[in-house]
């Protein structure tokens, strides 16, 4: 979806001109470009000159609500060492875990697909 971004809400581009950008398989990419369709960030569009383009402008969009859209839910918490969830008093990573995953929920829940379009969006 930066690739969108920079091409803007009007300008479609074809999955298979993505893919090759980003160097990655164009079958891949079509399904999870139809998902971002799906969830109504991106518009699709046949023929010649059809392609995907954003459906909005992209400050519109946080980076969280386009992952989740992809991925699912990011996970309230899971155990780093792959047991059953413990409580807090019996696992000194469960605590840790958790302010981890809620960092990450903050920073892409204000990073916007403008600002990853942009460049910005890594900077601390």
């Amino acid at each position: 979806m930066r690739d969108e971004a920079q091409f803007g809400i009007e300008t479609p581009n074809y999955a298979g001109h993505i893919a090759e950008q980003m160097g990655v398989s164009a079958t891949h990419l079509s399904k999870v470009l139809g998902r971002l369709a799906a969830a109504g960030f991106l518009t699709s569009m046949r023929g010649a000159k059809g392609g995907f383009a954003l459906a909005s402008a992209p400050e519109s969009y946080t980076v969280l609500e386009i992952v989740e859209a992809i991925d699912g839910p990011l996970p309230e918490s899971t155990c780093m060492l792959g047991q059953p969830i413990c409580s807090k008093e019996t696992c000194a990573f469960t605590r840790l875990h958790e302010e981890v995953i809620a960092l990450i929920r903050v920073h892409l829940g204000t990073t916007s697909l403008a600002d990853l379009a942009g460049g910005d969006a890594w900077r601390v």
